[in-house]
């Protein structure tokens, strides 16, 4: 009805203003503007099995596996990779929102 390619964009913009009201509630010192981000941040967190769906649908039958496969992968990565740089990124601006809004501006997932 939607189209994956919408609802994929979508989600992708609502999880980086998660990130940004999360950065904003670092800096305010919100615990409600924490919790509130993580909230929606969840509620817009359904990109994974529709990204899913869409490789199943374009993949030839004899190479889903492998394509599935890379999408753990690519997961994997980033929750060794990303909790590394989020780290490096607070040092180096010696603040610990700058992860958040970086996160954010990038377009996070």
């Amino acid at each position: 009805m939607y189209g994956r390619k919408k609802l994929l964009v979508a989600g992708v913009a609502c999880l980086a203003l998660a990130q940004v009201i999360f950065g904003f509630g670092i800096e305010t010192a919100s615990l409600s503007l924490l919790f509130g981000s993580r909230l929606f941040a969840g509620l817009a967190s359904a990109n994974l099995s529709i990204a899913q769906a869409a490789i199943a649908d374009i993949t030839e039958p004899e190479h889903r596996a492998r394509n599935f496969g890379m999408i753990g992968a690519a997961f994997g990565i980033g929750f060794i990779i990303g909790p590394l740089l989020g780290g490096l990124i607070a040092g180096l601006m010696h603040n610990a929102a700058a992860p958040f809004w970086f996160a954010g501006i990038s377009g996070d997932h």
